[in-house]
């Protein structure tokens, strides 16, 4: 769940909803309903608002714009059916008060091998970007060096990317060995 201001709420269920509570009350209808593949760890996984008067930002460009205390950029991760294959992906939408609308993909990432650890979690962070996880998936390798271990492939890593166009982090480190 989100907070969108001290009223209003936005929770999601791993079937695809994303459910309003507004002043202590669950909505009726779904604000959004979104098409998931929900086996075992996928679904809708991740959540994070960033309000549009908040001042943290990673560019000094400013944007966000909006002049209602309830509009808002919303982020969510979820596995979704990508042309070939289940992906994990990252997707910006604006809250108008009163709906999720004009949905862009922000990061498009692997969801297999295996249908655990998919990852999902989302937060803006004090410096202004979008932080989130994405799980080892069930391979063999993943971020570590434990000796005896399979190689370290790049699979369970956090994300640090900036939240209007999910470009990397300037200076990211791993942005610094490609």
């Amino acid at each position: 769940m989100a907070f969108l201001d001290d009223n209003n709420i936005l929770i999601l269920e791993k079937e695809g909803q994303v459910r309003l509570v507004s002043n202590g009350m669950l909505q009726e209808q779904p604000v959004l309903q979104i098409p998931v593949d929900s086996k075992n760890e996928r679904g809708l996984l991740g959540i994070a608002v960033l309000k549009n008067n908040d001042t943290a930002s990673p560019s000094s460009s400013g944007g966000g714009g909006g002049g209602s205390d309830t509009s808002a950029i919303v982020f969510l991760y979820f596995t979704e059916q990508g042309e070939d294959e289940l992906r994990n992906r990252v997707y910006k939408y604006s809250w108008n008060g009163g709906s999720l609308v004009g949905p862009s993909l922000i990061l498009d990432l692997p969801a297999g091998p295996g249908t655990n650890h998919q990852g999902g979690k989302l937060v803006i962070g004090p410096d202004g970007y979008l932080y989130g996880v994405i799980g080892e998936l069930q391979r063999e390798g993943q971020l570590q060096n434990i000796q005896g271990r399979p190689t370290p492939d790049d699979s369970g890593v956090i994300f640090r990317v900036n939240p209007q166009d999910g470009s990397a982090a300037n200076d990211n480190p791993s942005k610094a060995m490609h």
